[in-house]
């Protein structure tokens, strides 16, 4: 099998995944955590590691991001159609979702003065943290680390040497900047889960050179400290483990694996779990709203018939799941082919 492929399934399985453990997150806490009308904290809390679905879709971002643009670094004249890549790809799907957002905000009692403020409003907007460090869109806090992140790929864009000396300071600091921060500020800029940028490119460098061995071998071991990350994760304090890395690690073996055993047509994805990697974007944008608008109406109706608890989660796991799928194929799908996309970004390898 050539080395170079360009598709892989699998990689768009992977965003599928993620975006299903953070909608079985978000169900959960709704029925069961923090913001739990039925209360079953113990149950909320034992699954808090389905969290680390975001760091997966870190190490994708990297994936895809120098896959798509390699042959784009060092190429100045190629900056405009990248920025323009990641605008639609990015903006359109996300302002609505933040304006559905604003409008939900500004008609609940209590919620105006927090959440309606206008440098975070606009820091929002932007998906840049200029005056306001929080995020209108519970779930958008993820994008403004993706944001700097194609900021400083940009940088590669127009200089190979520049960039790629920015690039490594920048995911060097960010390896470190947790132990001596103190003080000094800038946790955004140096987080932690920059690394996992970093190791997603490793992964589309590794496949685009061919140099991966024992496919099956990393899929396990990948799959394995994924899961013991998630697992363990309810376990301990967060400052105690670097569970972002740990489960950074395990996506990075796991993503070689199957890409490589794709490539040898070892691997075969369900089209089903494609369609979901496909719709993960809009799953995660809209699955939060989708839920907190039916989980109250459910928890009167359970006053009556008294189900079991997992039967809510499933429901509401479904209902936010349903609602994001159905945004892509209304939404999402529409505006990437009126922007110059006939269907959604596939995942690229090399």
């Amino acid at each position: 099998m050539p080395h170079n492929r360009r598709t892989f399934a699998s990689f768009q399985a992977a965003r599928g995944i993620a975006a299903l453990m953070v909608v079985l997150m978000h169900a959960t806490n709704f029925a069961a955590g923090t913001r739990g009308l039925w209360e079953h904290f113990a149950l909320n809390a034992s699954l808090r590691g389905l969290v680390l679905g975001v760091e997966l879709f870190f190490v994708l971002s990297g994936l895809v991001i120098l896959s798509a643009h390699w042959d784009d670094i060092g190429r100045p004249s190629r900056l405009p159609s990248f920025l323009w890549k990641r605008f639609r790809r990015i903006y359109p799907v996300y302002w609505i979702a933040l304006a559905l957002t604003i409008v939900a905000h500004a008609y609940t009692p209590g919620t105006l003065a927090h959440t309606l403020e206008p440098p975070k409003i606009l820091s929002s907007f932007l998906l840049i943290h200029i005056y306001s460090p929080y995020s209108v869109l519970t779930v958008g806090w993820s994008l403004f680390h993706e944001i700097l992140f194609y900021a400083v790929f940009a940088l590669l864009i127009c200089s190979r040497k520049v960039g790629l000396v920015v690039l490594l300071l920048w995911i060097s600091i960010s390896a470190f900047y947790h132990y001596f921060h103190h003080g000094l500020g800038g946790q955004f800029l140096f987080s932690q889960l920059h690394l996992l940028f970093g190791f997603g490119m490793a992964v589309a460098w590794l496949l685009r050179k061919g140099r991966v061995f024992m496919p099956r071998a990393a899929l396990l071991a990948g799959s394995t400290i994924f899961v013991v990350a998630i697992c363990l994760l309810p376990l301990f304090r967060s400052e105690e483990i670097s569970f972002d890395l740990l489960a950074g690690l395990g996506a990075t073996l796991m993503l070689i694996g199957a890409a490589e055993l794709e490539r040898r047509g070892k691997l075969t994805v369900p089209a089903w779990l494609c369609f979901v990697g496909d719709a993960s974007y809009s799953i995660y944008l809209f699955h939060f709203m989708a839920i907190s608008g039916v989980a109250r109406p459910l928890f009167q109706l359970d006053q009556k018939l008294h189900l079991p608890v997992g039967v809510w989660i499933l429901t509401l796991f479904l209902l936010g799941t349903v609602a994001g799928c159905l945004t892509y194929i209304w939404v999402e799908r529409p505006i990437l082919r009126l922007l110059g996309k006939s269907t959604a970004p596939r995942m690229q390898a090399s």
